[in-house]
């Protein structure tokens, strides 16, 4: 094999090595993007449940005069109750 062959197959493997070297950064970006993607949308998730449920307490247990002390120890209260009657 000659001197230019084998300066064509070097470039070749590098060429390659280049190619997998991107392509591996590429997953690595996809893999962080779907990571933060569905942190966000268990966030979003989470922040609709919660104003959910804060409305719902507001609306039966009018609770609006109360501090948020005050609405934790009502919670506190409760939480017994609630917890061993709540259905599956």
């Amino acid at each position: 094999m000659d001197n230019k062959n084998k300066n064509h197959e070097n470039n070749e493997i590098q060429k390659i090595k280049k190619q997998i070297e991107r392509l591996d950064h590429q997953a690595t970006e996809i893999r962080r993007s779907l990571k933060s993607k569905t942190k966000y949308e268990y966030r979003k998730q989470r922040t609709r449940r919660l104003v959910e449920t804060g409305a719902l307490v507001e609306k039966y247990f009018k609770l609006e005069n109360l501090s948020i002390s005050e609405r934790e120890e009502l919670f506190k209260m409760f939480a017994t109750f609630v917890n061993a009657n709540k259905p599956n």
